[in-house]
This record gives structure tokens, C-alpha cells and sequence, in this order.
């Protein structure tokens, strides 16, 4: 995200959120920042008392095209949308219980990645190849962001909600009754939260669980200049589901399949 805005957050560990927020409110401020608070003490409770999250990310991207239908090379006509199952979908699950953190990743290529933290070591696995590879900790850091690792990994998904609030300003409830469906299993609340504009806007719509104010829900939509390719619009579409309750024990022990190697390196690809 552009034009980071920090806060601390007293809790293990203090946190702060970046934003940039640019949209006009069409209701009353004091009932988008209600909403966000409600959403930033969910995400709380969820993170102190430990949570199980899956998440299913689907990235597309195409070069952007002006609003007559005509690319930048003018008489091209615009190409038909992609099919959902085109783009990068990566199948994700996060777990934390106190310093213990597990990140789980099946990407499109159908490598499966899963790294485990005690707090003190850091075990990168590979299941679809079975080599593992052990190294030290960084410590965790006491404000997260937008930055590499473990850290920015949970920020991504799902600690920059601690501070959700600090958007009020700029953001906007556009529906506040959508039906439950296939991605949010009840009624929720949509919210956009205009993070950038100019010649590279970006624009966020959220949809928060209308009874616990869980996120089950985000699509963001960027453009993105290049000198030599022009400019390209892209689609990320990212779906939570909180499972109940905390790890069970066991989860967040290192646990790999029989056989597996231990390597310095292992290989991409």
C-alpha cells in the first residue's frame, strides 16, 4: 500500500497499519467508523486467542484499455475477461497460537509450501518434493507492514485489520444487507476503501460478516504504469474463513511426511 500512516497497537507485539485512503463517505461518519472498530476488535480476539484461517487468492491481471473499448494502440478492441480459473489462485492457510505461527501455500503450479515457527527456528517445507530446511528466527518484529517474510505474510491477510479504523475517513459502507453466498456464509456488510488514485488508482471493496465482523471477503482493483508496456490493470480477489477456535495441538509442530530430506536449499520450480 502507498504512504504508510502508523499507529502502535498495545497488544503482544505492537502493530500498526499503513493506508492511504481517498473516497467520499455516503454515510454518517460516525456509522463507517463504528463498523471498523467492530472489525478491528474481531480480528483481535481472533489473534489473542489463536485462530485457523483458510484463504483462497485469486490474481489476474490484462493491459488496461481506455473507455471507448480501445487499447492504447488504438483499433484493438478489448479482449474478453479471463475465465475464473486463469490468473495466479493460490489455496492459503494461516494458523497462530502465541509465538507458534504456520503459513501453508498451494500455488497454481501445485507446489505445496508450508513454513512452521516456534519463534526461535524456522522450518521451510516443501511437501510436494518432501526436502525441508531449518534455520534460526528473525525476531518478530514489534510493528508489522507491508514488508518480506512471515511477518508481511500475516500482515497481508490479516493483522493490518487491527487498525482498520484509521481508514474511517476514507472509506465508505456501500451495502450494508448483502446476502450470504458461496464466499460469506451470512449476511455482510460491503465497504470500498479507495487506497490511491491519480494515474495509478487503487480501490478496495470489503465484505465484513454482518454478526462476527470478520473480513470474509476483499477484490482489489489496480492500475499500474510500465514505460515500456503501458499501463495494466489487475484483479485480486481474496476469500477468508475463519475455522472455530484455536490450533489443534499439534498443528503448529513441524510435522513432515516420512523420508523427507533435510537440504540447505529448496528448489523453486
Amino acid at each position: 500500500m502507498s504512504r504508510a500512516i502508523s499507529r502502535r497497537i498495545k497488544q503482544p507485539g505492537r502493530l500498526f497499519l499503513a493506508f492511504a485512503w481517498c473516497s467520499s463517505l455516503a454515510l454518517p461518519q460516525s456509522d463507517v467508523r463504528a463498523l471498523l472498530e467492530q472489525v478491528g476488535l474481531a480480528v483481535r480476539r481472533r489473534y489473542l486467542d489463536g485462530y485457523v484461517l483458510d484463504i483462497d487468492r485469486l490474481q489476474r491481471s490484462q493491459k488496461h484499455f481506455n473507455a471507448d473499448g480501445l487499447s492504447d494502440r488504438a483499433g484493438l478492441p478489448i479482449p474478453a475477461m479471463p475465465k475464473p480459473s486463469d490468473g495466479a489462485h493460490d489455496r492459503i492457510t494461516l494458523a497462530r497460537l502465541g509465538k507458534g505461527f504456520r503459513y501453508d501455500i498451494r500455488n497454481s503450479a501445485d507446489e505445496q509450501w508450508q513454513w512452521i515457527t516456534d519463534g526461535h527456528t524456522v522450518w521451510c517445507y516443501r511437501n510436494d518434493l518432501n526436502v525441508y530446511t531449518v534455520t534460526e528466527a528473525n525476531p518478530w518484529p514489534e510493528r508489522l507492514g507491508p514488508e518480506p517474510g512471515l511477518p508481511g505474510v500475516e500482515w497481508k491477510y490479516l493483522t493490518k485489520f487491527l487498525a482498520i479504523a484509521d481508514a474511517a475517513e476514507r472509506a465508505q459502507i456501500l451495502r450494508d444487507d448483502a446476502p450470504p453466498d458461496k464466499t460469506c456464509s451470512g449476511p455482510s456488510v460491503a465497504i470500498e476503501l479507495s487506497l490511491a488514485e491519480g494515474s495509478e488508482p487503487l480501490r478496495e471493496q470489503l465484505r465484513v460478516l454482518a454478526r462476527s465482523h470478520l473480513p470474509c471477503q476483499t477484490v482489489i482493483d489496480r492500475t499500474r504504469q510500465d514505460r515500456r508496456a503501458g499501463p495494466a490493470d489487475s484483479r485480486e480477489t481474496i476469500s477468508w474463513r475463519f475455522q472455530d477456535g484455536p490450533p489443534a495441538p499439534g498443528f503448529l509442530i513441524f510435522t513432515p511426511r516420512a523420508h523427507a530430506k533435510r537440504v540447505k536449499r529448496i528448489p523453486r520450480g
